[in-house]
């Protein structure tokens, strides 16, 4: 069969399909009429990871920049100006900077015989060196971004951001989703707001762990928290700390901008260790909570991270709220006054059985029709099972993730009799084990950071790992819980059918990555 047989539009519709770039690349290289077809779909999600990559991608760009840049839809960028303020050397010694047409320059201390024979990508990876882009390169970086006009995704991560990044942000007409996350800012004496990021199309902003040039001018971090004040915005992520707090505490009439009313989620991120290093700034940094919180009456799903702040919910603040996750130390004050909350995720604890069963038994007391419940063992425990069945027989939806142990051939064959036939309105059961992330502090310009890392630990083979004698379980809940649709039983595998009396299938679920797995 010829391959023009078939509609260009059925052939996009089939790349698109795709899940690994790799193999989407190996369909670009086979002839021109599918190179033309898919390397637009090809570059929907663009990566650059230092200075080098995107100098490798400028020839490509520029041959093709006409009909490409429509393509990228999402854009992540890990590349860091050189120079701000000329104390780039001051990060470290071992400093290349890179121009847009890839040369090098090293810094004195570094002896040039360490980047001759560097490959492209044992430069990214290099710990002996750290690679800058000029600044020359990142007005070209800056100007390639504003024309990528369908963007809707863009995430900057873990790198040294110059001014000119704001404008190239205010181009792009299309973007929905912003992430600033472990970025280190210049330093501004003076913060004047930005009136016209309100008008910003984006939907959803994170802003984790933003530092300034080498800890000056604290409150440098305000010209991107005018971020906020985009009308459009539904969903924040933000770390909260004392200049956070203060700020977005202004959130309420009179203040630097407008309530923020029109946000529907919200995600606090409090650091491992309290910003505050007094009782007297702890109270202010709680009622900067507050007062932000009750200037956002319309937040249905709040998520709190960290543990560092003891927090009592008022009663007048969150009165929409129906899903939680985070902590249950303060979530607790707000179950007891909300009995409408339906989705709960139980996150901050040890995770040890006995003390998971108290929290659900305190969760139970508040909301018995609770509707979904997930949250994470350290080891395997068949005795939770018997307290969900007896605390939420509303449950639709469960996910419980541990650490260590297994699930056992005769648990699962007699899951549904002992259990879900006591959860007649399931639809989604996933019970898998997965591999913690833990939290490491590393330093990068001169700024200790966090990021995730997990421990690989020697794969075990279980029951879950055999598809016949899973089919066999799966089939045996059929009278039991009728309308479960979605099984889950390992990290890396799903089982779906669509109706009742439809075949189990099994999908292999993508890899995450953890590099932005970053709250």
């Amino acid at each position: 069969m010829s391959l023009h047989s078939l509609p260009d539009e059925i052939w996009t519709i089939v790349f698109q399909a795709f899940e690994s770039s790799a193999d989407l690349l190996k369909v670009v290289q086979t002839c021109k009429y599918l190179y033309s077809l898919a390397i637009g779909i090809l570059y929907r999600d663009i990566r650059w990871r230092g200075p080098l990559f995107y100098a490798s991608n400028v020839p490509f760009w520029k041959r093709h920049s006409s009909s490409i840049e429509l393509a990228p839809t999402s854009l992540t960028v890990s590349i860091s100006l050189a120079g701000l303020n000329n104390i780039w050397h001051l990060y470290d010694p071992a400093i290349v900077v890179v121009e847009e047409d890839g040369t090098c320059t090293a810094t004195p201390e570094l002896r040039s015989t360490q980047i001759i024979d560097t490959t492209e990508e044992e430069a990214h990876d290099s710990k002996k060196v750290s690679y800058f882009a000029s600044h020359r390169m990142y007005t070209a970086i800056t100007q390639r971004i504003s024309t990528f006009t369908a963007l809707r995704d863009l995430i900057f991560h873990l790198c040294v951001l110059p001014d000119m990044v704001s404008p190239a942000i205010k181009l792009l007409p299309r973007l929905r989703r912003l992430s600033i996350q472990y970025c280190t800012f210049p330093a501004l004496m003076k913060v004047e707001p930005d009136p016209t990021f309100s008008e910003l199309p984006i939907t959803e902003l994170t802003l984790w762990f933003l530092k300034n040039e080498l800890g000056k001018a604290p409150n440098s971090n305000y010209a991107y928290m005018f971020l906020c004040t985009a009308r459009n915005l539904r969903k924040l992520n933000i770390e909260w700390s004392s200049i956070n707090g203060r700020f977005l505490e202004h959130a309420t009439p009179g203040g630097l901008m407008a309530p923020l009313t029109g946000l529907t989620d919200l995600k606090l991120r409090f650091a491992p260790h309290k910003s505050w290093t007094s009782d007297v700034m702890t109270e202010a940094a709680k009622d900067c909570l507050r007062a932000f919180l009750l200037g956002s009456p319309n937040i249905k799903r709040f998520t709190w991270v960290g543990k560092c702040l003891r927090f009592t919910f008022p009663r007048e603040v969150l009165p929409n709220l129906t899903s939680y996750s985070g902590w249950m130390g303060p979530g607790m004050s707000l179950l007891e006054t909300r009995p409408d909350i339906d989705n709960i995720e139980i996150t901050g604890t040890d995770r040890k059985t006995s003390d998971l069963i108290s929290i659900l038994e305190n969760i139970g007391k508040y909301t018995p029709r609770l509707k979904s419940l997930r949250f994470g063992l350290y080891m395997w425990d068949t005795e939770i099972m018997y307290v969900i069945m007896s605390l939420f027989p509303c449950l639709r939806d469960i996910r419980i993730a541990f650490e260590f142990g297994s699930l056992s051939e005769q648990f699962l064959l007699s899951l549904g009799a002992l259990f879900l036939y006591h959860l007649p309105d399931l639809e989604s059961l996933e019970i898998y084990r997965a591999v913690f992330p833990r939290v490491k502090i590393t330093s990068f310009g001169g700024v200790a950071f966090e990021h995730i890392v997990t421990k690989i630990s020697s794969p075990e083979v279980t029951p879950v790992d055999d598809d016949g004698f899973v089919k066999v379980a799966l089939d045996a809940w059929r009278k039991s819980c009728p309308l479960l649709r979605t099984v889950q039983l390992t990290k890396t595998s799903i089982w779906r059918r669509s109706f009742d009396g439809d075949e189990w299938c099994k999908r292999e679920l993508p890899t995450p990555n953890l590099t932005y797995e970053l709250y």
